[in-house]
């Protein structure tokens, strides 16, 4: 996946960017207080804590939605709550916005960083396999099931 340079010009976001907050700083209001401190806002549209989403202003991101996963997850993946409300708010970001789940990348992807962290960039392929499943069987249980009707059709004598 590589960066594209027409990103920030996009109205609707087109890609989705995990990122950690690969610090000892992992609660909201930590995360929040911090980034707020460096620059106007904490750019995050969502913030993913223990399992539970909180929502973010994500006002600097254009183009992208930003997830922020809180933690360190460089050698680690996030505890398993977490992955499971992260794949959940995927599929329905995915959903909303028309995105494909190939485009769902780690914040390294686009710049030079080593955020989402190790642990978690690794496990993005099983991520976007995951939503891409959930995405697949949201389609199936929406689709209408054929419904086979047998008619009792009538000939006229003059027919047979």
């Amino acid at each position: 996946m590589s960066y594209d340079k027409n990103l920030a010009a996009a109205e609707e976001p087109s890609k989705i960017l995990l990122h950690h907050s690969g610090n000892a700083i992992d609660t909201v209001a930590g995360i929040i207080s911090l980034h707020r401190s460096k620059w106007i806002d904490e750019g995050y549209d969502l913030i993913i804590h223990n399992g539970e989403s909180f929502a973010g202003t994500g006002k600097k991101n254009n183009g992208t939605v930003n997830i922020c996963m809180a933690g360190n997850w460089m050698r680690q993946l996030p505890p398993a709550e977490s992955i499971n409300e992260l794949v959940r708010i995927l599929v329905q970001q995915c959903n909303a916005l028309g995105v494909d789940p190939s485009e769902i990348m780690g914040h390294r992807d686009v710049g030079k960083n080593n955020c989402p962290g190790s642990a978690l960039h690794a496990y993005l392929p099983d991520i976007r396999a995951r939503v891409a499943d959930r995405l697949k069987k949201e389609v199936a249980e929406a689709k209408p099931k054929a419904k086979k009707e047998v008619k009792n059709v009538r000939r006229k004598k003059e027919d047979i």
